[in-house]
């Protein structure tokens, strides 16, 4: 999240590595009848669960004006790699973060994405997907934070 100063500025984006970009990334869009989880997804809404007690303030992504500055959306591909371009709004500026990474399946519904093993898959259909990061962890910086991502397929 971020703060511009009089109000809370809620942060969209999914990939938090070290290897931040300005520059769109695209690709073909896959699928793949056995594994839902490939394609492309625009976020819909962020819940935040901050105290990791089950109460999660939800925040809408068409509430944010990130949405006038291009269209948001992370991607799998059934290779391994995953990419995020964010787009992210403050006084007025549009601001572009992108970002690329591989990820890997290391349980049912638990990914390791980049370096990062606390991300788990909580619901995917055909139209839908859910992912939380758990950030409730011993020398977490962001912990006890529970941080849930919805999304939209994109066809």
């Amino acid at each position: 999240m971020k703060n511009d100063g009089s109000t809370l500025n809620v942060y969209f984006g999914f990939l938090d590595g070290d290897v931040d970009s300005d520059t769109y990334i695209d690709m073909p869009i896959e699928s793949s009848p056995s594994n839902l989880v490939i394609g492309r997804w625009r976020i819909v809404k962020l819940g935040i669960d901050a105290n990791n007690d089950g109460t999660i303030k939800y925040h809408n992504y068409q509430d944010f004006e990130h949405k006038s500055c291009g269209f948001s959306f992370l991607q799998f591909n059934d290779d391994g790699v995953v990419f995020e371009n964010s787009y992210y709004k403050n006084d007025g500026t549009c601001t572009l973060f992108s970002e690329m990474a591989k990820w890997e399946l290391i349980e049912e519904n638990r990914f390791k994405i980049y370096v990062y093993d606390i991300i788990y898959l909580i619901k995917v259909t055909p139209t839908e997907l859910v992912l939380k990061y758990d950030w409730d962890f011993e020398n977490s910086l962001y912990g006890p934070t529970q941080m849930f991502y919805y999304y939209q397929r994109v066809l």
